[in-house]
């Protein structure tokens, strides 16, 4: 019977000792069949994602060191950045699933080029990221360099010319043609020089450049494209003449963009698309107020070179992005993940108040 006793204390012993090492590991914050992301990795997630709510806050006019008040997309601040941060990390976790199904694997100069890049983040950056966050260089390595090159491997094994499905230059032309907008834009930043030529708060045009006074130029330039009343030519004459631009430079600038494309902000996107042809309007992004002239028959561009691996790739990822983006969504909603709620917990975005440089 003293035996017996004996049994299930020695069981909870065990239980209690196992229990009381898992939970007092706080080296990794998520993991995935034998994938893990360490607590560093997680930890540079959250600081990019302070930054990605921060740079949105301004945009909302909103300068603040202490986000845990503020509200982003229709919650709270804080809890925006953990859950962008954990989404992150699982994407880590099911590009690595990816990666491995499909037997890939990166080349040496695909890992030399991801090294290299690394480094000059940390040449840059490693000190503060260690010494205030301790953030270690592997994780930068690994979330960043690292990441960014396998998913370009899998995303060619995907797409490329002699990938699982691949697109072909015919596809890939017809694409450009339907997708592609021809623009001229102007941009400028509200200004204020105590010392410039025009006096105490005035620009070098001799005007105090303020929000209110970019806004009432720009909207008087779209009201006059739109209206028919001024062409683009005299639009950029004015524009050289108020803001004292040499005759021989150009105020506008040619712009070809794709409003499909996943790496224009949303606030231009939406912009561009409102826009037809031979009309204009204007946009404020980050502080910049930009504006935008759709230039008749804009869809009619000269059609890109690709012969040149650079062009074309960045086309072929306007066009797959969406199947792509998808592929990887699938798979990390379909993968098994644990968090390790001691690291999540514990980590706050307000730790990065004190510096992000």
């Amino acid at each position: 019977m003293e035996r017996l006793k004996k049994i299930p204390i020695l069981f909870m012993s065990c239980i209690f000792l196992l229990c009381s090492t898992a939970c007092g590991d706080k080296t990794w914050a998520l993991k995935s069949d034998n994938r893990t992301i360490s607590t560093s990795t997680y930890v540079y997630q959250l600081m990019q994602f302070y930054q990605d709510a921060s740079d949105k806050l301004i945009e909302k006019g909103i300068s603040t060191t202490d986000i845990k008040n503020e509200e982003l997309e229709g919650q709270n601040a804080s809890n925006w950045i953990k859950e962008h941060a954990i989404d992150s990390c699982k994407e880590m976790l099911a590009v690595d699933k990816i990666l491995s199904d499909m037997n890939l694997s990166l080349a040496d100069e695909e890992k030399k080029k991801a090294q290299e890049k690394t480094d000059a983040i940390w040449e840059a950056s490693g000190e503060v990221y260690e010494k205030n966050f301790g953030i270690n260089k592997d994780s930068v390595h690994q979330a960043n360099s690292l990441f960014a090159a396998k998913k370009k491997k899998i995303f060619s094994a995907l797409y490329g010319k002699d990938g699982i499905n691949p697109v072909s230059d015919e596809q890939l032309l017809e694409y450009y043609k339907h997708n592609y907008i021809s623009l001229k834009f102007y941009s400028k930043m509200p200004f204020e020089d105590a010392d410039s030529e025009g006096g105490e708060g005035q620009s070098q045009s001799g005007k105090v450049d303020t929000e209110e006074f970019i806004e009432q130029q720009f909207s008087g330039y779209v009201s006059a494209i739109n209206s028919g009343t001024k062409n683009i030519n005299q639009i950029q004459s004015e524009i050289k003449a108020t803001d004292h631009i040499e005759n021989n430079a150009d105020s506008l600038e040619d712009q070809l963009v794709n409003p499909n494309s996943t790496e224009l902000p949303k606030e231009i996107v939406d912009a561009i698309s409102t826009i037809e042809p031979g009309k204009a309007t204007y946009v404020k992004y980050n502080d910049i107020y930009l504006f935008l002239y759709r230039n008749p028959n804009s869809n009619n561009i000269e059609l890109p070179d690709l012969t040149n691996e650079s062009d074309r790739e960045k086309i072929l990822y306007d066009m797959k992005s969406d199947d792509f983006n998808k592929k990887i969504e699938d798979t990390k909603n379909n993968l098994t993940i644990n968090l390790n709620n001691d690291v999540i917990n514990k980590y706050e975005p307000t730790m990065f108040s004190k510096t992000t440089n």
